[in-house]
C-alpha cells in the first residue's frame, strides 16, 4: 500500500476522452501535489498519427483515436 509507505495517493474513475473531466482531475491532482511532472502510461492502439509525434506537436484531434481506444 503506497500510503503506509508514506505516498500520497488519489484516485479518480474518469472517462479520459472526456475532456472536462479529465480537466477536473488534473486541477485536483494539482493542488494536492503541484505541477504534474511525468509520464502517465495508459491503454491506446498503436496507429495513428499521434503515436510517433513528439509530445509538443499532438493536438487535441490527434489524441481522440488514442482516447477512445
Amino acid at each position: 500500500n503506497m500510503e503506509e509507505l508514506g505516498g500520497r495517493v488519489l484516485v479518480f474513475s474518469v472517462d479520459i476522452a472526456d475532456y472536462t473531466g479529465m480537466q477536473e482531475v488534473l486541477n485536483q491532482a494539482g493542488e494536492q501535489f503541484g505541477p504534474l511532472n511525468g509520464v502517465i502510461h495508459s491503454a491506446g492502439v498503436t496507429r495513428g498519427k499521434s503515436l510517433p509525434c513528439p509530445i509538443g506537436k499532438i493536438t487535441r484531434e490527434d489524441c481522440q483515436e488514442q482516447f477512445q481506444s
